[in-house]
């Protein structure tokens, strides 16, 4: 191989001197093409690039995807993407609906698999390794998203309303019947059970040091627990009606719960004793929530939502606008701002200190049911009963891409915890009872992605009388200047991209960039 790389850039090194020299004899006065010019030039280049692809998807496809790989920025063009994706299934049959291309949207499609009722949970662990999942099946479902094998644990006796992992990963908590139950992951058995509720236990938390779990019941009160021992440390009883939710403030310190009883309440989590109660709301609350410090409270009932201490439960701001009931609200990492979703069909984007409505996401065409921030901020996911997933760019409010709608309502949403530069991962549950996961990055990278997977097909390099026909590279200078950049740098591109797997951004990403630097070289010298 290296000898190859070798003789290939020495065959190209000579061969294109010569041009070079040729080109050196030229007159040296000539007019300056300034940046517009330039840029015009190349979408137009690009533009009959990707018409001329799409004319040539009805002949055999490789010379379509030679003739798209040298597009600089086909994204740009109208329906690039899409030709992208054809050239590239034409030219192989993709596993099922593992990483199933989706046209015209960059995300690639996984589906993990599929419970026998309803989905109550979906949950990453801590570094979006492992995906788990409870149901009305009665079973609990851990995913590998790498390899999208799965471990079922021994069924519940009844529905499992809660599952989500410790915060190192290595164990799973559930909620089913009147316990909760801590599984170690590897050996698939129960090690902790937690059983002095009298009622259903419908929610089930680690806190965030892992030293605690506090569990959430129909018998109206939550429990307290200690996550190595199982002993029941507080019993958590001032509410008057179905305790619905129990969660850690950031710090490990407080606990929130939320009742029927229309009020949300904070905990001293040493003491048990309660810190703060709010009950400003007159409806049933749908949301609660801590912000990322854990210094405020955001708590939704109907189409109004609310801010205020945690402390001394002193309301920080109203944010009100929405004209259907709020079914979910996060905040985003940094604190700022608050993203709610509803039943008016919308997802609405706030200032966390003046309650200032900031941005207003339309285009579903029925209730938002889920929403999140991306971790760092730039992006918002929502989901919808129409079956779509949307993203937006937080700050401007623009639809940056839609996918989906095959699949019934989607009932949860969430961003891979982590950040990668190159492209991101949702986790999404639906009413098929689907679990899947989306992996979507911006039009750019996923021109470039395609553009690698097509290059990744065939080492052929269109011939100098295919230059000529295909891109209208009537110098044959030019031509031959082409074939041999290609020639040479085909073998850079296998050599980078080395044994990647097809749904790696990065990997890909990386062979592509290393590819037209050696293009750009090589037609340089």
């Amino acid at each position: 191989m290296v000898a190859t790389i070798l003789i290939g850039l020495a065959l190209a090194a000579t061969l294109t001197g010569c041009g070079l020299a040729d080109r050196q004899r030229q007159p040296e006065e000539q007019p300056p093409i300034d940046a517009p010019q330039r840029a015009q030039g190349q979408r137009q280049s690009d533009h009959d690039l990707v018409n001329a692809a799409k004319k040539l998807l009805a002949k055999p496809p490789t010379q379509a995807g030679l003739v798209l790989l040298e597009a600089s920025r086909p994204e740009e063009v109208e329906g690039g993407i899409a030709i992208l994706n054809a050239a590239l299934e034409a030219q192989l049959d993709l596993p099922g609906d593992w990483h199933k291309a989706q046209r015209k949207t960059g995300a690639e499609m996984a589906s993990l698999g599929e419970h026998s009722a309803k989905i109550t949970q979906a949950a990453f662990d801590h570094d979006g390794s492992q995906v788990v999942t409870s149901s009305h099946d009665r079973t609990t479902i851990i995913w590998d998203t790498k390899t999208g094998s799965t471990s079922t644990l021994p069924e519940h006796e009844n529905v499992v309303f809660a599952a989500s992992f410790s915060p190192d990963g290595k164990d799973v908590i559930t909620a089913s019947g009147t316990v909760a139950r801590i599984w170690n992951i590897e050996t698939r058995q129960v090690k902790i059970h937690l059983s002095e509720h009298g009622g259903l236990v419908l929610g089930a938390k680690y806190s965030p040091n892992g030293l605690w779990v506090v569990t959430a019941s129909a018998d109206k009160t939550a429990n307290i627990w200690d996550a190595e021992e199982g002993t029941k440390r507080h019993c958590l009883d001032e509410h008057n009606d179905v305790v619905m939710q129990a969660i850690f403030a950031p710090d490990s310190l407080r606990i929130l719960t939320v009742s029927r009883d229309q009020t949300a309440r904070v905990w001293n989590v040493d003491s048990g004793d309660l810190i703060c109660e709010y009950f400003s709301h007159k409806k049933r609350i749908n949301v609660a929530i801590f912000d990322p410090k854990g210094s405020t409270v955001l708590t939704a009932s109907g189409a109004s939502a609310h801010i205020w201490y945690a402390e001394s439960g002193k309301t920080v701001s109203n944010l009100e606008g929405h004209e259907g009931t709020i079914l979910a609200a996060l905040f985003s990492k940094d604190g700022e701002r608050i993203v709610t979703s509803a039943e008016d069909k919308t997802a609405r984007i706030w200032n966390v200190t003046t309650g200032d409505h900031l941005r207003t996401l339309a285009g579903h065409q029925k209730p938002v049911r889920a929403v999140d921030f991306s971790p760092d901020g730039q992006w918002v996911v929502t989901a919808s009963d129409d079956g779509t997933i949307r993203l937006w760019a937080t700050d401007s409010g623009q639809e940056a891409a839609v996918f989906g709608g095959n699949s019934g309502a989607i009932t949860a949403v969430t961003f891979s915890p982590g950040l990668n530069r190159d492209w991101t991962r949702i986790l999404t549950t639906s009413e098929d009872n689907i679990v899947r996961l989306w992996f979507w990055t911006t039009p750019p990278r996923v021109a470039k992605y395609l553009q690698s997977r097509l290059r990744a097909k065939t080492t052929t390099c269109l011939t100098n009388s295919e230059r000529k026909d295909l891109l209208n590279e009537k110098d044959p200078e030019e031509a031959m200047e082409g074939w041999q950049a290609c020639k040479a740098c085909v073998p850079i591109f296998q050599m980078s991209l080395d044994g990647a797997q097809s749904y790696d951004w990065q990997a890909y990403a990386r062979a592509w960039a290393d590819y037209q630097d050696c293009i750009v070289e090589h037609r340089n010298w």
